[in-house]
């Protein structure tokens, strides 16, 4: 009867942790997102949208950040037809990876005004 009380620890928190690395990336960047500006609910950006940011985030972001970003949406990209999304997980994960995931969530936040569902959001200034 232990034994089935330490299986069921271990395996409760594996099955609640995210298990591919599309949902490890993910996950990091949507908790930061709430936290920021949760009301916004930019989590519903289109992927095209969420680039669009990402690609002005990279414009002000140091060099070698920059730089590791173009390399991350190459390899991400490099055997998939995703579009957009390949190259959002390429920067997500290597602005989490440089501990700069709070600055691209600001930079998110600071474009958009929010979204009302599922990619129907308004772009400050529009």
């Amino acid at each position: 009867m232990r034994y089935l009380w330490i299986v069921a620890a271990v395996a409760v928190p594996a099955l609640a942790s995210p298990t591919s690395k599309y949902d490890r990336v993910w996950h990091g960047y949507e908790a930061e997102l709430a936290k920021q500006c949760g009301a916004k609910h930019l989590e519903w950006l289109a992927p095209a949208e969420l680039r669009d940011a990402l690609d002005d985030y990279k414009q002000s972001a140091p060099r070698s950040i920059a730089r590791r970003m173009s390399h991350a949406e190459e390899r991400e990209c490099r055997n998939s037809i995703a579009g957009a999304s390949c190259s959002n997980v390429g920067d997500i994960e290597v602005a989490e990876e440089a501990h700069r995931i709070q600055q691209a969530a600001a930079h998110v936040c600071g474009e958009y005004v929010g979204c009302r569902e599922q990619s129907d959001c308004d772009r400050l200034g529009s």
